[in-house]
């Protein structure tokens, strides 16, 4: 029997096949592989996640095909995305727990964190009155710039998977990915003395997004094929 609670409409994910026919609404949605190599399969079965799970999140469907695209989570030729959208009464609080519990059940393979992360749009920054949920559609309220739950997505790697929280009194965040500060419009900090020489200028990887200042191969999280500062 179906789950009356869910803050998803009844019924399955369905398919896209053509990025063009994604909703731009708020909805749940799962990246999947149909057919995982042998090689996918073991480095799931290495990490404990699913190969045919690669991803499962909450935000505009649109959008965030395309920035899973840009940070390699997302295979056009191998992956297809399944939506699944959510009911008008549910709130963005409710679409998170549903985004932390599915992660938690399905172990995708690129999900780093347990999900519920991240700023509600603004259609579904929800606040009470009278012991009831309302809605804010003011974009700019500054009442939630201060909301703990939330993380820029850092502009190098287009992910918020791996950005924590606000560091210091200047409310930066570090991208761990990256290991790079980053400001409220996830963009990169530079903490160095402007007196300092050419060598303490950023460092730029071949795809264009900001390289590790450690990295042995002068690349970002993303195209570094294995290092000491990545991982090998």
């Amino acid at each position: 029997m179906a789950n009356n609670n869910l803050p998803t409409k009844p019924g399955r994910p369905r398919r896209f096949n053509d990025r063009k026919e994604l909703p731009t609404e708020t909805s749940g949605y799962y990246i999947r592989r149909a057919n995982p190599t042998a090689w996918d399969r073991t480095h799931s079965w290495l990490n404990e996640t699913n190969p045919d799970r690669r991803y499962i999140g909450i935000g505009n469907p649109r959008e965030r095909l395309a920035e899973h695209e840009r940070a390699g989570r997302y295979d056009p030729n191998r992956d297809h995305i399944e939506v699944i959208p959510m009911k008008e009464d549910a709130t963005y609080d409710e679409l998170r727990d549903w985004e932390r519990k599915k992660i938690a059940l399905h172990r995708p393979v690129h999900n780093k964190s347990p999900g519920g992360e991240g700023r509600p749009p603004g259609h579904l920054r929800s606040f009470v009155v009278d012991g009831i949920d309302r809605y804010e559609d003011d974009d700019d309220d500054d009442e939630w710039d201060d909301d703990d739950g939330w993380v820029p997505c850092c502009a190098s790697c287009k992910d918020v998977d791996d950005v924590s929280g606000s560091v210091d009194d200047d409310d930066d965040w570090y991208c761990s990915r990256c290991d790079e500060y980053i400001d409220e419009d996830g963009d990169v900090v530079d903490y160095d003395d402007d007196d300092d020489d050419d060598d303490d200028d950023p460092q730029y990887c071949y795809c264009g997004n900001f390289a590790a200042r450690d990295c042995s191969s002068g690349s970002c999280g993303v195209c570094c094929s294995g290092c000491d500062r990545h991982g090998w």
